[in-house]
Order: structure tokens, then C-alpha cells, then sequence
């Protein structure tokens, strides 16, 4: 291959009249040798960005409503990647959750979804940047969200309790708080499952048929044989919008624990639909 200095001397010998460089070949070496320069001049400016203190999560990194909706979801889709039994549903139940917080969010912001754990893997000083910026309120918010992706297959592995307890030693949380905190989540599921197990030991039975029309009824819907997946998945959208505990967090114990417990009979009856219908 010829390199550009070869390229611009075949030029310079052909033109002896003048003995000078024509201006084709010098906007030739520049629209050549252009992309490259930019490139490298990118990569130098987030380098020495980044050891000034001007990247992500740095100092410099201001508290602005974007970056703050940012910091939430890098987090919690560490918190995704931390439970072995990761699925669809729980980054499902993110996007919804930061749409509803932040109403200004955008369907580019959920580009890189699956990938913010890798490319920023250092959840330490994004856990910095939250307790130097976030309010008393915002952090909280945080580890509810957290506990939430946590507790939500029913179990919590000890990659996210350490996580949860990394969360709460960054926002200024001491360990019997944050005990308590788990307690109660403990609890709350305990109770929960004990209630299936009653309502699945009470009475005969149901049929398989009757699972379904009592399902599809959940998410109000009626059970038929042309009933698509489509429109259970609307409907169960629908519903954990409206029915989702973080929504009645100001209100009673009894309000609450209502909507804790409809928020679960719309997953277990969303889960049984799904696994019939999308087979």
C-alpha cells in the first residue's frame, strides 16, 4: 500500500512545471488524515478529562436531574446483574420505575441498558458521587429501588445483600438500620408466601382451565383461546404502574400492604399466562 507522503510525491513529480504541491493533494491529505486526528483527539480529551476529574461520577460530574436518573439506573442494573436469576421482567420493572420518577426520560436514555454494569463496572464511586449529590429523600429512594430488584424473585443472593449493604454504608446508614430495613423485607415476603400456600391449600384444587380464567381476571381480562400474549403483557403493564407499592409509600400500613399484595398477584398471574401462552 501506498502511504499518503508516497501518493503526495507522485503528485509533486508530475506538476514540474511549477515545482509546487497542488491544492488537490493537500485537501486530499487532509480529508484523509482528518478522521484520524479527530479520533485521537477524542480519546486524548476523555483521557485527560477523566484524570482531571471531569468524567462520570467525578466531581465534576454535575447534580443535574439527568445525571442523577443516570446514577439511579447504573446502579440498579448493578444490582439486576448481581442476582443469578435475572430476567426481562426486572429490567422491565426499572424502565417503568424511571419513567415514573423522571417524567423528562427519553427511550434513548434505556439504549445501553443491559451493558451499564461493564462499562461502568466501578459502582464504588458512582455510590461516591450519590452521597456528595443526592438529598436525604433522593438516597433513600435509591435503596428502596435497590431493595426492590433485590426481593424481587422472592430471594436475595449475597451479591446483592452485599451491594444493598455497600448502598447503605454510602448514604450514612448504620448496620441496624439497614438490619431493620432487611427485616422488614424479610418479613413482608414471608407473609406473602404463607398467604399462597393458604389460598393454594384452601378448598379443592382449581383445574388448569380455572387457573387461567382466574389469572387472566387479575389482570382483567377475560380467559379464551384467542387470548394473545400481546394483550396480557399490555395489560400487566398497566397494572404494576398503577398498583406499585412505591406509589402508596406515603400512605397507611394497611394501604401499602394492599398494594404490595395486588403488585403480587399480578406477577404470579402474569408469570402463569406467559408460560402457557408463550409456548
Amino acid at each position: 500500500m501506498f502511504t499518503l507522503l508516497e501518493i503526495a510525491s507522485c503528485f509533486v513529480l508530475s506538476s514540474s512545471d511549477d515545482k509546487e504541491i497542488p491544492w488537490v493533494v493537500i485537501l486530499l491529505i487532509v480529508l484523509i488524515s482528518f478522521p484520524f486526528f479527530y479520533i485521537t483527539f477524542k480519546l486524548l480529551l476523555a483521557g485527560l478529562k477523566e484524570s482531571f476529574g471531569f468524567g462520570v461520577f467525578t466531581p465534576y460530574f454535575k447534580p443535574t436531574k439527568k445525571n442523577k436518573q443516570f446514577a439511579f439506573t447504573v446502579l440498579a442494573v448493578h444490582m439486576i446483574h448481581s442476582d443469578r436469576d435475572k430476567d426481562l421482567e426486572q429490567y422491565r420493572f426499572l424502565t417503568s420505575y424511571i419513567r415514573r420518577k423522571f417524567p423528562d426520560t427519553t427511550k434513548k436514555d434505556f439504549d445501553d441498558l443491559r451493558k451499564l454494569h461493564e462499562l461502568y463496572s466501578d459502582y464504588a464511586k458512582a455510590l461516591r458521587w450519590v452521597k456528595t449529590n443526592f438529598k436525604e429523600q433522593e438516597k433513600t429512594n435509591l435503596l428502596d429501588l435497590l431493595v426492590d430488584l433485590a426481593f424481587f424473585n422472592g430471594l436475595i443472593s449475597k451479591r446483592e445483600l452485599y451491594l444493598i449493604h455497600a448502598v447503605g454504608g454510602e448514604i450514612g446508614l448504620s448496620k441496624e438500620e439497614l438490619r431493620s430495613i432487611l427485616a422488614i423485607r424479610y418479613d413482608r415476603s414471608r407473609k406473602q408466601e404463607e398467604r399462597k400456600k393458604q389460598k393454594t391449600h384452601t378448598g379443592s384444587r382449581p383445574s388448569s382451565n380455572q387457573k387461567e380464567r382466574v389469572s387472566a381476571k387479575v389482570l382483567g381480562l377475560t380467559y379464551s383461546l384467542s387470548l394473545t400474549f400481546d394483550e396480557v403483557k399490555k395489560s400487566y403493564r398497566t397494572l404494576t404502574k398503577k398498583y406499585h407499592p412505591d406509589l402508596f409509600s406515603t400512605g397507611t400500613e394497611e394501604e401499602l400492604e394492599m398494594a404490595n399484595e395486588r403488585f403480587s398477584e399480578i406477577n404470579t398471574a402474569y408469570d402463569h399466562l406467559k408460560g402457557i401462552l408463550q409456548n
